[in-house]
This record gives C-alpha cells, sequence and structure tokens, in this order.
C-alpha cells in the first residue's frame, strides 16, 4: 500500500484563503480463510464448506477545496464551501467517482446552518467475492406440492419443472412432493459471488448548530438526514428463487435449482448477489450544557437522540417501512431512540457519571393482535452508574454498574434466537457489576 499528497493554497480570498487538497492511494486487499481437511470432507456437521481466498486491488485519485465566499458581513458572519471527489477503481467490479458538496452558513456567531449533498459505495468484500461454497438447509415451500389442489395458474410452471427433472407427467397419477405444499429443509450453497458490483447511496443532510453567548456551556444541534443505499449485497432467498421459476418461468432461477427423478426439491443455489434497497429518513439531535454546580463541582448533562421517520426496505418480498417493527431474528427499529448522561467531578481525582437510555416501543410483526396479546412492545429504559477515582497520574479504578434496575428484556413471541426476546436491541443479562483498575506504563 502507497499514498501520496500534497495541500497549498490557491486563491487569497477576501474571506480567507482557498486551500486545496490532491492525492492518490494504491492498495491490495487479500484475505483467506482456510477451513481444514476435516470441514473440508464433510466430516464436521456434514456441510462440507469450502475455504475462501481471493485478493482485489484498488486505485484511488482525490482532491478537495476549502472556499471561503463571506465574513463578517450584515447577516453573514461566515458562509463558506467544501468540494471533494474522488475517484475509485477496483479490478474486481470498475470504477466509481464519489462526490461531496457542503455548505456553512452563520448568520451571526452564535447559529451555524449546514448542508451537505454526497454519494458513497461500499465494494463487495473478500468474503462477499471469494466464499467459498458451503451448504445450509432453509425451510421451503415448493409451489407445486398438493396435487390436485394446486393453484391452476401454477400448472404450467410445475409441468415445466417435472419434465426438466424427468420425471413424467404432472398429474393426479404423478404429483411429485406430496407434502401439501408445507415447508421443509432444502440444501442450499450460501457461496461468495465474484460477479458483484458495489453498493451505491446518496447522502443529504441538512442541520444547525446553535452555541447561544448568553448560555454559557451550552450547545444544541439537531441535523435532517435522507439515505438512499441500492444494490446491497445481500443473501438471496431460496423461497424467492424457487417462486420465479415455477410461477414466472425465469430461466436463470430455474438453473439454480435441482429436482430428483421424483420432481422433488433437492437443492438450490443462493450465493450472494446485490439486490434491492435501503432508504431512512429521519432527524439526530444532540444537546451538551456544561455548568458548575455546588458539591459536585463542573457537571455535564448531555443528550443525544435519533427520530426515525421511516426505513424502507425493498427486498425480495416487496417493499416494508420497519420503523417500530419487530420479531424473529430483525434487529429491531424503535421510532425514537435517545441516549442522557450526567457527569460529575466533585474533585480532580473522582468522577460520577450516571446515564439514562431509552428505547421506544414496537410492535411485532410476527404476531396478529387478534391471536397474541404480545403484539406490542413498551418503551424500555436502562439505567447505568458508575465512580472512576485516579489514583496517581496512573493509575484508576473504576466500580460501576450495568442496567442497575435489573430491568427484564420485554417479552418477544416468536424470537427465532430461543430467548423469547430480541437480543440485538433488549439487555438479556439483566444487572451486572465491574471493578477495574486500570494503570498506564
Amino acid at each position: 500500500e502507497w499514498s501520496l499528497s500534497a495541500r497549498t493554497t490557491v486563491l487569497k480570498l477576501p474571506a480567507g484563503d482557498m486551500r486545496m487538497s490532491i492525492g492518490a492511494e494504491f492498495r491490495t486487499e487479500d484475505g483467506e480463510v482456510d477451513v481444514g481437511p476435516v470441514a473440508l470432507a464433510g466430516d464436521s456437521g456434514g456441510l462440507a464448506p469450502q475455504g475462501t481466498k481471493g485478493t482485489q486491488r484498488v486505485q484511488e485519485t482525490f482532491f478537495e477545496a476549502d472556499i471561503p465566499l463571506a465574513e463578517n458581513l450584515f447577516l453573514v458572519d461566515q458562509l463558506s464551501v467544501n468540494i471533494s471527489g474522488r475517484y475509485t477503481s477496483y479490478n474486481t467490479f470498475g470504477g466509481r467517482y464519489l462526490s461531496r458538496y457542503a455548505v456553512s452558513y452563520g448568520p451571526f456567531k452564535d447559529l451555524r446552518l449546514r448542508g451537505v449533498y454526497s454519494t458513497s459505495f461500499r465494494s463487495p468484500s473478500i468474503s462477499d467475492l471469494f466464499l467459498g461454497p458451503a451448504d445450509s438447509f432453509v425451510s421451503v415451500s415448493d409451489p407445486c406440492d398438493g396435487f390436485p389442489n394446486i393453484n391452476p395458474v401454477l400448472l404450467a410452471g410445475c409441468q415445466r419443472e417435472l419434465d426438466r427433472s424427468g420425471a413424467g407427467p404432472f398429474d393426479e397419477d404423478n404429483p411429485f412432493g406430496g407434502f401439501g405444499n408445507q415447508s421443509r429443509q432444502v440444501r442450499s450453497n450460501i457461496g461468495g459471488n465474484q460477479q458483484l458490483s458495489e453498493e451505491t447511496a446518496d447522502n443529504v443532510t441538512l442541520g444547525f448548530v446553535y452555541t447561544p453567548s448568553f448560555m454559557s456551556g451550552a450547545n444544541l444541534a439537531v441535523d435532517y438526514y435522507d439515505i438512499e443505499v441500492d444494490n446491497p449485497v445481500v443473501g438471496q432467498s431460496p423461497q424467492f428463487r424457487v417462486n420465479n421459476c415455477v410461477v414466472r418461468n425465469q430461466q436463470n432461477e430455474c438453473d439454480a435449482q435441482q429436482r430428483d427423478a421424483n420432481g422433488n426439491l433437492i437443492f438450490v443455489d443462493v450465493p450472494r448477489t446485490n439486490f434491492g434497497q435501503f432508504r431512512t429518513r429521519g432527524l439526530d439531535f444532540s444537546a451538551v450544557y456544561i455548568k458548575t454546580m455546588p458539591f459536585v463541582g463542573p457537571t455535564r448533562f448531555g443528550f443525544e437522540g435519533v427520530y426515525t421517520y421511516d426505513f424502507t426496505v425493498k427486498t425480495f418480498n416487496g417493499k416494508t417501512d420497519v420503523v417500530g417493527l419487530i420479531g424473529g431474528a430483525s434487529g429491531g427499529l424503535p421510532r425514537m431512540k435517545g441516549f442522557f448522561d450526567i457527569q460529575m467531578n466533585p474533585t480532580e481525582e473522582l468522577t460520577i457519571e450516571t446515564s439514562v437510555e431509552y428505547l421506544g416501543g414496537n410492535t411485532n410483526f410476527s404476531q396478529r393482535a387478534a391471536d397474541f396479546p404480545f403484539d406490542k412492545i413498551r418503551p424500555v429504559m436502562y439505567v447505568d452508574a458508575g465512580i472512576r477515582y485516579r489514583i496517581t497520574d496512573r493509575v484508576a479504578f473504576t466500580l460501576s454498574a450495568q442496567n442497575l434496575f435489573n430491568k427484564r428484556p420485554p417479552l418477544v413471541i416468536g424470537d427465532s434466537t430461543f430467548t423469547n426476546t430480541n437480543t440485538s436491541l433488549y439487555d438479556p443479562i439483566r444487572r451486572r457489576y465491574f471493578a477495574t483498575i486500570s494503570a498506564e506504563f
């Protein structure tokens, strides 16, 4: 890996110097996973995963320019623009130009307005591209199961699949499958895909920072964001590929699956692919106030929060706004999340801190209110606290507690982690204590 950059003053403007940076970078990314002969032979769990090994080379050139436009004018305390661009080329999928345009405007000293438009991308990882084939067994419902009660629309597709497998005519004397459209596990290949391209994104943020001169130590920042990610790298759905073959007669989907001599579905190839879209909009906000208080000394009050308007996911099953939904193995995304903390310093050696995390309510999308009383999940708050004492300049002692009030995680019926809650969002461990001594050498 090597890089080269330079920064210089291009112009002297009335509001300040226009400065510009340019540079280039080259790097090689390697990755390898050796699964070992036991796993390779299928003697470890019977799944016979293959190893991963691959390389990609990256070349980049970039520039950035800071342009001060005006200052110390009526209703223009400060106005500046930042423009940057980067061209990145990968030997695995080609090149992409990225740009960023930012404006900062201060009508007076206490207030700064800001806005940014940018494009970005994420390249497929070594694992995404070169992950060796590995077996998985997922539940799939064969649309052709259940003859003669099958939907007439599917008859032609099922007949094509039966002919392709050499199992003969599809009729009541040869109703291959016969599981009544019930799900059953089918072997699937979940390897990488060297034909992947990059994920791309368009990002917009608009906001302000307010630092009131009449309230020393106070700061308020609010930003609106709109982020759209196209063609994310995802694992394909075996059910989606089977349905597209039988129902829509898409040849590439049919080529990705196999049936036995009786027509039963026995294999679906589901390597990673570029598919779908994510788009989210919301507000980020933070507030800080620092003041020296009687008895407790300098004290910092801080609050950070996110209010999500929507988070729309386009997948194999269509578009869904997942804000406020939870269930299965999904992470859950409350509409409102916040974090409030207080930090006190009675002495230079002693720090006392407490914090409250707020997670807004959710709805369990895997349950129906008519069937279960557990579809609504109430907001949750977790309280942490800690004390840190610096014994010397290099030695400190910390005593802390997480989930101080021993809050139980909410019940999430149907969660696939077998914990009856969602462990990626809620705390399943409950209250615990920590004592730490740290030393610097």
